[in-house]
């Protein structure tokens, strides 16, 4: 049912129109092969009124495919029924300038289905409905939302990448999510789905460079939650070693809740220090401000670096803002609310050790902590950790003195007023 390289003008009022088509179905028309259009197919309807109202009327009441190059001209009426399915490959897309240029008059079914097959970028287009009933692109460039869209049914970014732009799209459901196929959400523009519930649902956004999809489910009953991602490489003032992407994630819901988040990204997005530890560094914070960075959840981290997109999850998130991966203070590899609330800094292990030592530290109240190395001289080195610290957490900080010369260093903890100093010994 694919139509190709016809142009139906005027004179389809004078009785046919002529078609070449692919021959991917046996009953249709053969590849290549011109022939006259019969009204009342199964693919378009074409009801021709009496002579005395002037124009005929196109209805498409299961499904038209027009390729890029093909064009429906004409001062007929054309309809779009609902349950049907248009397809385009004109940039333009549903536009005057697109392969519907028929002056009569226009009814696109927000009940439809759209198809975007072009092979050079296109745009949804100004005759696009507000809501539609599937959204699909099969186009490899890109498609580019004209505005805010509405999807009842299903987006599928089945090949190719949907630019949002600065507008939001709102899906019941998605299709598509691989490295080549997703919806680009980085100019301002978010993905919403409603009814975000108790079973994870995938997000499958990223940038113009990369796939960046986020899995959420919320455990305060159905929400509605919107999702945008863009590249960030903000450092504050501690240079943590982490992925250059910070995920915008809102709720329908203003009361605090409990969700479930995955965040997931590509090698590419990776800075060399996060690369190079990126099992001890793969925590996720959320962003307060350009400096200050919380912990966004509790309970034992998740992660997978076995193919990408990598990914990292964590539970017991009670506030939904905008999130980092990194190192934005302590990496925590063991995050349980049964450690006692105490304020306590572990020996670092292995002790002396060459060049890599790990230190752990617990706190009793939340606040503002601070985990440094010092030299014999007395001089600080580097700054650990910087940040909230929570009660009930353990945890632990990989410290690499590769580039430091053999000899005693000290570790200090400075929390809620209280202060704690271990040596350490380098030995190379």
């Amino acid at each position: 049912s694919l139509i190709t390289g016809c142009i139906w003008d005027d004179d389809i009022a004078k009785g046919a129109c002529k078609v070449t088509t692919r021959a991917d179905d046996p009953t249709k028309f053969s590849a290549n092969t011109p022939k006259e259009f019969v009204p009342n197919t199964t693919v378009l309807s074409i009801v021709r009124l009496p002579v005395r109202l002037i124009m005929p009327v196109s209805v498409v009441e299961v499904e038209l495919v027009l390729l890029q190059g093909d064009t429906l001209r004409g001062g007929q009426n054309f309809y779009l029924n609902a349950g049907s399915l248009l397809g385009m490959g004109s940039p333009a897309g549903l536009d005057s300038a697109g392969n519907i240029q028929v002056t009569g008059g226009r009814v696109f079914s927000s009940r439809a289905n759209y198809v975007f097959n072009g092979t050079t970028p296109q745009v949804t287009g100004n005759w696009m409905p507000d809501t539609v009933n599937k959204l699909t692109t099969v186009n490899l460039t890109r498609l580019t939302l004209t505005k805010t869209l509405v999807v009842t049914g299903m987006t599928n970014a089945a090949a190719g990448k949907i630019y949002l732009g600065k507008y939001d799209l709102i899906a019941g459901t998605t299709g598509g999510g691989a490295p080549g196929n997703y919806i680009v959400t980085d100019s301002g523009g978010m993905l919403e789905i409603p009814g975000i519930g108790n079973n994870q649902v995938i997000f499958p956004v990223g940038t113009m460079s990369g796939y960046a999809p986020v899995w959420i489910s919320a455990g305060n009953g159905s929400d509605m939650i919107g999702v945008s991602v863009m590249a960030d490489s903000g450092r504050g003032t501690k240079e943590p070693a982490r992925v250059n992407l910070k995920w915008k994630v809102a709720s329908s819901v203003s009361a605090a809740g409990s969700y479930s988040l995955k965040l997931g990204w590509m090698k590419s997005e990776e800075d060399t220090a996060f690369a190079d530890n990126r099992t001890s560094y793969a925590g996720i914070f959320l962003e307060k401000d350009s400096v200050t960075y919380l912990e966004a959840g509790s309970g034992s981290y998740t992660t997978s670096f076995v193919s990408e997109p990598y990914t990292v999850a964590q539970g017991n998130v009670p506030t939904l803002g905008t999130f980092v991966v990194g190192n934005f203070g302590a990496t925590p590899v063991k995050a349980s609310r049964e450690v006692p609330a105490v304020f306590k800094l572990y020996q670092n292990y292995p002790n002396p050790f060459n060049p890599t030592t790990t230190i752990q530290f617990t706190v009793a109240k939340s606040g503002p902590s601070e985990l440094r190395i010092y030299n014999i001289l007395g001089q600080q080195v580097t700054t650990l950790f910087a940040g909230e610290a929570m009660p009930g957490k353990i945890y632990s900080v990989p410290f690499n003195a590769g580039e430091l010369s053999s000899g005693v260093y000290f570790s200090m903890l400075e929390s809620g007023g209280q202060r704690q100093i271990h040596k350490m010994v380098l030995l190379k």
